[in-house]
């Protein structure tokens, strides 16, 4: 490489600064105007060009606030981001453990039902729409879930005004949340109209009974099992007027 002469020339555009992150840099000498090529220059080199000029200090005060203002800028960064890590592997472990409740009580809830023990099943049933709600948030298809079972509980005590405006928040939930032909709004359209039918409400019982058996047909075909209970509803409500 042709060496530059740089005691005999002062057409140099300028001297690169030397930095301790560089390896080299790229100058133009001006002595060659017909190229266009730059020359590779290595810091140590810049080194002795800043001194020829007369510049002994390599940074300047822009410089060294420059500097400093990214490395603060990059430690914000990284600080910012353990810190959201942080937050959210905190935040995961309690909603796992509030969800697993939520399952536990609704279990309980079931199985206090099934056997007839609706005093002991309400105040479980009751504990677990709160938790729900707390954890899902009062328009998820779990916290709708629970809802549903608490107004199952309150229509084996003969308590219907207190069960229909569970049984009809769950299915406005399920509806807006997972479409009106989910088969999840389909048991909610059938418990509605169970409810109704309970109370001697037959045109409303009807209507819901018939939805809920064109949702399940259509998802699962006329041979399924839930199509069949839907169907045996219908036949009591027909059997009931």
């Amino acid at each position: 490489r042709a060496k530059v002469p740089v005691k005999k020339s002062r057409t140099i555009a300028g001297a690169i600064p030397a930095h301790p992150s560089l390896s080299c840099a790229r100058f133009s000498t001006g002595l060659r105007p017909q190229s266009t090529t730059p020359l590779l220059l290595k810091a140590e080199d810049a080194v002795g060009l800043n001194r020829f000029f007369g510049i002994e200090r390599m940074r300047s005060p822009s410089l060294e606030k420059l500097h400093s203002a990214m490395h603060f800028s990059r430690r914000t960064f990284l600080r910012a981001r353990a810190i959201a890590f942080l937050v959210a592997l905190s935040l995961t472990f309690p909603l796992a453990a509030q969800e697993t409740r939520w399952k536990e009580l609704s279990a309980q809830a079931e199985q206090l039902q099934k056997q007839g023990k609706y005093a002991e099943a309400l105040p479980v049933a009751q504990e677990a729409v709160r938790v729900a709600e707390a954890t899902f948030g009062d328009q998820h298809p779990n916290t709708a879930a629970a809802l549903e079972k608490l107004g199952e509980v309150y229509q084996a005590q003969g308590k219907y005004p207190e069960a229909e405006p569970l049984f009809k928040r769950a299915l406005d939930i399920r509806e807006k949340a997972l479409g009106a032909e989910s088969l999840e709004l389909a048991q909610s359209l059938n418990s509605l109209g169970e409810l109704y039918r309970a109370q001697g409400k037959y045109a409303e019982t009807e209507a819901l009974l018939k939805r809920s058996l064109a949702i399940r047909e259509k998802a699962l075909g006329p041979e399924h099992p839930d199509v069949a209970s839907s169907l045996n509803n219908l036949a009591n409500l027909y059997r009931d007027q």
